[in-house]
């Protein structure tokens, strides 16, 4: 298993590369059953795909969203469908982990719905959150409101876009420096410097 995970950098970036949307979209649906990957790997990724002119701005934004709320729901629907009887199942419990469940439903249940919007910025805790928010039955049009706007406020977009910007910061400082060195020659033309002398 561990070697699964060393390489599963180099299968992402692989399959981000060979499937611009798709890519993002599968790699974040499966980081809401528990894919050992932050989603914001995958975001930064598709920010590199937006740099590289294999994508645009909105609809990768849409997908990655979409791919996130997807990727929510799916433990959403696991605990309305099974309720905590889903728990029995090993890899469910490997996931979910029986103990961050019961610390999640009794904050879910002393905080209300807004519970579910505080699990998009808690990793760890994003999937049993949202497990519970099934095996309590909160109505699925409130779970993805809530889910949407940590989505919005969690700043997708602006994860794409960040990283598309500082890609462009750092080519552009690249370029200025390598016009800059060939300005003053290569180093065989240049006078050599004091140091360089006294060695």
């Amino acid at each position: 298993m561990d070697l699964l995970l060393l390489e599963l950098p180099a299968w992402v970036d692989g399959f981000l590369q060979d499937f611009s949307y798709l890519g993002p979209f599968v790699i974040l649906l499966l980081c809401g059953v528990g894919l050992p990957l932050p989603e914001e790997v995958t975001l930064i990724a598709s920010g590199l795909l937006l740099h590289q002119g294999k994508v645009e701005f909105l609809p990768i934004t849409v997908v990655c969203s979409v791919a996130i709320l997807l990727g929510d729901s799916l433990p959403y629907w696991l605990g309305r469908r099974m309720g905590k009887r889903a728990l029995e199942w090993r890899l469910v419990a490997k996931v979910l982990h029986p103990e961050r469940f019961a610390i999640v439903e009794e904050k879910f249940q002393r905080y209300g719905s807004w519970g579910i919007f505080f699990c998009r910025f808690l990793p760890g805790i994003r999937i049993p959150g949202y497990f519970s928010a099934g095996t309590l039955r909160m109505s699925y049009v409130r779970f993805l409101i809530l889910d949407g706007l940590g989505v919005l406020s969690g700043g997708i977009a602006d994860n794409v876009d960040k990283t598309y910007g500082l890609i462009q910061d750092k080519l552009q400082s690249f370029e200025d420096r390598t016009a800059e060195s060939l300005k003053e020659g290569t180093p065989d033309e240049r006078e050599p410097a004091p140091e360089d002398v006294l060695a």
